[in-house]
């Protein structure tokens, strides 16, 4: 499918099928309605993916971006808890902003070699599991929080994290603080799977219930 304008898509309607999207410079957003998909969906210079709510991806679903991606989701879920994936191709970056990702641990984030890319901007990730990135990168530029809960999120091989002059935080919420996020800039600043620019820092929330 190749978008001549810009595509609004109220009242439940949604995309069937496994297929490819060509945006053409054009956006596409979804209305407030909770919607899941269980296809597989590549989308292709996504110039402005945007939802107004809660988005399911089911089980063994897979969403790939090619040619760059921006994906906002106005404060809103992508789930991806049932084992779906987000991939990002080879010299492609995804933008994802305004949004919670849920299910990082069952649900994954592919990087199909080093020139794959994930800038992110006030998103939080919900982890279910271990991760360990072995290629591609993540740069953190605006607000970023992981909820690792017990769980582990680790750089290795080819795998780098960079924090670009904000606080990248982690919370264990109930779990005691593990160095969840791995490698820890303090036994090794000097990793090249790890970057802090401009101030930078990663850091531990404690959270208190109330």
């Amino acid at each position: 499918v190749s978008a001549s304008g810009d595509l609004r898509l109220g009242r439940g309607a949604s995309f069937n099928g496994n297929g490819a999207i060509e945006f053409n410079g054009n956006k596409i957003a979804f209305d407030a309605t909770e919607r899941t998909f269980s296809n597989n969906l590549e989308f292709k210079s996504a110039a402005d993916l945007e939802f107004n709510g809660k988005i399911i991806l089911g089980t063994d679903a897979t969403w790939t971006f090619s040619n760059d991606g921006f994906l906002s989701g106005n404060g809103n879920i992508l789930d991806i808890s049932s084992g779906a994936t987000i991939r990002i191709r080879r010299n492609t970056t995804l933008y994802m902003s305004n949004l919670k990702l849920r299910g990082l641990g069952v649900g994954q984030i592919v990087f199909d070699d080093p020139t794959s890319r994930l800038r992110l901007s006030s998103v939080e990730f919900e982890m279910h599991g271990n991760v360990t990135v072995t290629t591609g990168g993540i740069y953190a530029e605006g607000p970023t929080t992981i909820v690792t809960k017990d769980h582990f999120l680790t750089f290795d091989q080819a795998g780098s994290l960079t924090v670009n002059g904000i606080a990248l935080t982690y919370d264990t919420l109930d779990f005691s603080d593990q160095s969840n996020i791995r490698p820890e800039a303090a036994d090794d600043p000097n990793s090249v799977n790890l970057t802090l620019t401009y101030d930078g820092i990663i850091r531990r929330v404690f959270s208190e219930q109330i």
